[in-house]
Order: structure tokens, then C-alpha cells, then sequence
């Protein structure tokens, strides 16, 4: 998903998906659809990106995976954002919350409370993103993409407020 070799992840993604298909072999399937997501990352794969998160979700109920769900449902999310769905992002980040109460770890109350304060933010609702993102850099401090993510809120709640200029300190922080 991630290869320098951008040429390269396309195929092999796409191999891997086939083979896990071929081969009945769900966890490597459920692994090789959530990195073929990645892999087609772009304008151009929107579509096939809805379709694998669909197939993700499929895959959940089949196995009774509720992690597998999570993982669909921040993907399908994604997807329904950038369609326009409104509704279904709405549907899944009250899903993607309920799985991560379920499951009680932070990593997964983090994705959770970071989408409720990305969409907090997208709707204008500024205190209420403000107060989530404070809860997601709680939930997991110390997690991958935890301090990006919640600078990049802060920086987007700053700008909003018309107070971009509390911002210099965060920023060297980062540094």
C-alpha cells in the first residue's frame, strides 16, 4: 500500500485480493481489501473504494469480525463523504462509535471520536469538533497519526475561530 513504487501496489493489491478470493481465505481477504482501498486511493478510484468497503462490511457479517466492521465502516465513511452521502456518514460514525464502545480499546474509541470531530468540524459545529478532538488525543495521546490528526482539527477549529495565531505554538511543538 504504502511502496515507493506507486506502478507496483496496483497489481499486487489486486493480486492479493483475487488470491485471498480464490484461495477462501477470509482473514488474508479482509487484510488485502482494507490495503486495496489504499492502494486505489485517488479521484479516479472512488468508486472501486465504496465497492471494497461494501465487500469489507459483507465480509464482517460473514465472520461475525467486529473489527473487520470498524475498519469497513471508517472506509465506507470515507467513501460516503466524498460522494455526498450524507446520511450514510452520518449512519456509520454512529456505527463506528458503538463498535468502538464495544470494543473498549483506545485505538479504536480514537478512530471513532476522531471522525465524530471531523464531521462536528464539517457541519460547523466548532465547540462540539473542539471538545471530540480533545477526547480522541486523550483516548490514545501517544497512538500513529494521533498528534496529526489532532493538529490538523486545530488547526481547521483555529482558522474557523479567526485565530490562527494561537496556532505558532502547536506548530513547534511538531517540529
Amino acid at each position: 500500500t504504502f511502496s515507493e513504487e506507486p506502478e507496483v501496489t496496483e497489481p499486487i493489491s489486486r493480486e492479493a485480493v483475487e488470491l485471498a478470493r480464490r484461495l477462501g481465505d477470509l482473514p488474508s481477504l479482509g487484510g488485502a481489501l482494507r490495503a486495496r482501498w489504499m492502494a486505489v486511493w485517488g479521484p479516479d478510484g472512488l468508486e472501486e473504494r465504496a465497492g471494497l468497503a461494501e465487500e469489507t462490511l459483507r465480509l464482517a457479517r460473514a465472520t461475525g469480525d467486529p473489527e473487520l466492521e470498524l475498519a469497513g465502516r471508517v472506509r465506507r465513511v470515507t467513501s460516503s463523504l466524498q460522494s455526498g452521502d450524507v446520511g450514510g456518514v452520518e449512519a456509520d460514525i454512529a456505527a463506528c462509535a458503538r463498535l468502538a464502545d464495544e470494543l473498549r480499546m483506545p485505538s479504536h474509541r480514537w478512530t471513532a471520536t476522531t471522525m465524530q470531530a471531523m464531521w462536528a468540524l464539517l457541519r460547523g459545529a466548532l465547540d462540539e469538533a473542539e471538545a471530540l478532538a480533545e477526547q480522541a488525543r486523550a483516548a490514545q495521546p501517544d497512538g500513529p497519526n494521533a498528534s496529526f490528526a489532532y493538529n490538523d482539527q486545530l488547526e481547521m477549529l483555529r482558522w474557523f475561530q479567526g485565530r490562527p495565531h494561537e496556532l505558532s505554538q502547536a506548530w513547534r511543538e511538531e517540529v
